[in-house]
Protein backbone atom coordinates (compact mmCIF):
# COMPACT_ATOMS: atom_id res chain seq x y z
CA UNK A 1 0.00 0.00 0.00
CA UNK A 2 1.37 3.55 -0.33
CA UNK A 3 0.76 4.63 2.61
CA UNK A 4 -3.33 5.32 2.53
CA UNK A 5 -5.19 5.29 5.19
CA UNK A 6 -9.04 5.26 5.58
CA UNK A 7 -10.65 8.24 6.94
CA UNK A 8 -12.28 7.26 10.47
CA UNK A 9 -15.12 9.16 10.80
CA UNK A 10 -15.63 11.84 13.48
CA UNK A 11 -16.18 11.31 16.81
CA UNK A 12 -19.03 12.84 18.38
CA UNK A 13 -17.35 15.06 20.82
CA UNK A 14 -15.01 16.58 17.42
CA UNK A 15 -18.72 17.53 16.44
CA UNK A 16 -20.74 18.21 19.15
CA UNK A 17 -20.00 21.88 18.70
CA UNK A 18 -20.78 22.24 14.83
CA UNK A 19 -24.14 20.15 14.55
CA UNK A 20 -27.01 22.67 13.84
CA UNK A 21 -29.95 21.91 15.78
CA UNK A 22 -32.75 19.87 13.89
CA UNK A 23 -35.69 21.53 13.75
CA UNK A 24 -38.81 18.67 12.93
CA UNK A 25 -41.73 19.01 11.43
CA UNK A 26 -44.80 18.36 13.42
CA UNK A 27 -45.54 15.10 12.07
CA UNK A 28 -49.44 15.76 13.30
CA UNK A 29 -49.72 19.06 11.22
CA UNK A 30 -48.03 17.62 8.43
CA UNK A 31 -50.67 14.61 8.18
CA UNK A 32 -53.35 17.29 8.26
CA UNK A 33 -51.57 19.02 5.73
CA UNK A 34 -51.09 16.21 3.45
CA UNK A 35 -54.72 15.04 4.16
CA UNK A 36 -56.00 18.50 3.14
CA UNK A 37 -53.73 18.85 -0.23
CA UNK A 38 -53.88 15.49 -1.43
CA UNK A 39 -49.81 15.74 -1.90
CA UNK A 40 -47.28 13.05 -0.24
CA UNK A 41 -45.28 13.90 3.19
CA UNK A 42 -42.10 13.87 1.20
CA UNK A 43 -43.30 16.86 -1.10
CA UNK A 44 -44.66 19.04 1.47
CA UNK A 45 -41.79 18.25 3.67
CA UNK A 46 -39.56 19.70 0.25
CA UNK A 47 -42.10 22.66 -0.04
CA UNK A 48 -42.06 23.67 3.64
CA UNK A 49 -38.13 23.50 3.42
CA UNK A 50 -38.21 26.18 0.57
CA UNK A 51 -40.99 28.33 2.05
CA UNK A 52 -38.99 28.91 5.13
CA UNK A 53 -35.75 29.81 2.94
CA UNK A 54 -37.84 32.25 0.76
CA UNK A 55 -39.04 33.60 4.31
CA UNK A 56 -36.13 33.32 6.08
CA UNK A 57 -38.22 31.61 9.35
CA UNK A 58 -37.62 28.19 10.38
CA UNK A 59 -39.42 24.88 8.66
CA UNK A 60 -41.91 24.87 11.82
CA UNK A 61 -42.61 28.15 11.60
CA UNK A 62 -42.83 27.66 7.79
CA UNK A 63 -44.92 24.71 8.25
CA UNK A 64 -47.56 26.59 10.86
CA UNK A 65 -48.03 29.26 8.65
CA UNK A 66 -48.70 27.27 5.77
CA UNK A 67 -51.07 24.84 7.53
CA UNK A 68 -52.88 28.18 8.38
CA UNK A 69 -53.33 29.08 4.91
CA UNK A 70 -54.78 25.91 4.52
CA UNK A 71 -57.22 26.48 7.29
CA UNK A 72 -55.92 24.28 9.69
CA UNK A 73 -55.82 25.03 13.24
CA UNK A 74 -52.02 25.50 14.09
CA UNK A 75 -52.85 26.22 18.05
CA UNK A 76 -52.31 22.91 19.24
CA UNK A 77 -48.88 22.87 17.20
CA UNK A 78 -47.78 26.56 18.27
CA UNK A 79 -48.24 25.85 21.93
CA UNK A 80 -45.86 22.70 21.90
CA UNK A 81 -42.92 25.23 19.66
CA UNK A 82 -40.07 26.83 21.32
CA UNK A 83 -40.59 30.66 22.19
CA UNK A 84 -38.52 31.36 19.06
CA UNK A 85 -40.66 29.32 16.21
CA UNK A 86 -44.01 31.12 18.03
CA UNK A 87 -42.18 34.73 17.47
CA UNK A 88 -40.87 33.45 13.96
CA UNK A 89 -44.97 32.71 13.34
CA UNK A 90 -46.51 35.71 14.69
CA UNK A 91 -43.95 37.77 13.14
CA UNK A 92 -43.99 36.34 9.63
CA UNK A 93 -47.47 36.48 9.42
CA UNK A 94 -47.82 39.80 9.88
CA UNK A 95 -47.01 42.37 6.80
CA UNK A 96 -43.93 43.74 6.53
CA UNK A 97 -45.19 47.41 6.41
CA UNK A 98 -48.78 49.03 7.21
CA UNK A 99 -50.21 49.11 3.86
CA UNK A 100 -49.68 52.78 2.09
CA UNK A 101 -52.64 54.89 2.94
CA UNK A 102 -53.79 57.26 0.16
CA UNK A 103 -54.78 61.25 1.14
CA UNK A 104 -57.44 62.71 -0.38
CA UNK A 105 -56.90 66.11 -2.15
CA UNK A 106 -58.54 68.97 -0.18
CA UNK A 107 -61.79 70.72 -1.65
CA UNK A 108 -59.62 73.63 -2.78
CA UNK A 109 -58.03 70.97 -4.66
CA UNK A 110 -60.42 68.70 -5.79
CA UNK A 111 -61.86 69.60 -9.57
CA UNK A 112 -64.92 71.07 -9.32
CA UNK A 113 -67.89 70.90 -12.40
CA UNK A 114 -70.14 73.83 -12.70
CA UNK A 115 -73.97 73.18 -11.71
CA UNK A 116 -75.92 74.67 -15.02
CA UNK A 117 -79.36 74.50 -16.00
CA UNK A 118 -78.54 72.03 -18.23
CA UNK A 119 -77.65 70.04 -15.61
CA UNK A 120 -80.57 70.79 -13.29
CA UNK A 121 -82.80 69.97 -16.25
CA UNK A 122 -81.31 66.36 -17.15
CA UNK A 123 -81.28 65.58 -13.01
CA UNK A 124 -85.13 66.74 -13.13
CA UNK A 125 -86.13 64.52 -16.36
CA UNK A 126 -88.69 61.95 -15.90
CA UNK A 127 -87.57 58.73 -17.32
CA UNK A 128 -90.48 57.58 -18.34
CA UNK A 129 -92.24 58.93 -21.44
CA UNK A 130 -95.20 61.39 -21.81
CA UNK A 131 -98.13 60.65 -21.01
CA UNK A 132 -97.41 56.91 -19.14
CA UNK A 133 -99.23 56.14 -16.89
CA UNK A 134 -97.61 54.63 -14.01
CA UNK A 135 -98.67 50.74 -13.44
CA UNK A 136 -97.48 47.54 -12.70
CA UNK A 137 -94.41 46.48 -14.46
CA UNK A 138 -94.58 44.13 -16.77
CA UNK A 139 -95.24 40.36 -15.42
CA UNK A 140 -96.31 41.36 -12.63
CA UNK A 141 -99.44 41.08 -11.33
CA UNK A 142 -101.55 43.91 -9.15
CA UNK A 143 -102.10 43.01 -5.49
CA UNK A 144 -105.91 42.22 -4.27
CA UNK A 145 -107.03 42.64 -0.62
CA UNK A 146 -107.73 39.16 0.23
CA UNK A 147 -111.57 38.35 -1.10
CA UNK A 148 -112.05 41.00 -3.04
CA UNK A 149 -112.96 40.17 -6.88
CA UNK A 150 -112.51 42.34 -10.18
CA UNK A 151 -113.53 46.20 -9.28
CA UNK A 152 -116.34 46.01 -7.28
CA UNK A 153 -115.46 47.30 -3.87
CA UNK A 154 -118.85 47.55 -2.36
CA UNK A 155 -118.86 44.09 -1.62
Amino acid sequence: MLGLTAAKPPVASETEGFRMPRVRLDPNLLAKMASRTGKEEQYLREQISRKATRSEVSSLAAQMLWAKELGLAITSALNRADPVVREEVRTAGAPARPPLVRKMKSSSQRKSHPVTGATIDFLLQDSEPPGALPGPIAGEETLRPSGARGNNCAG
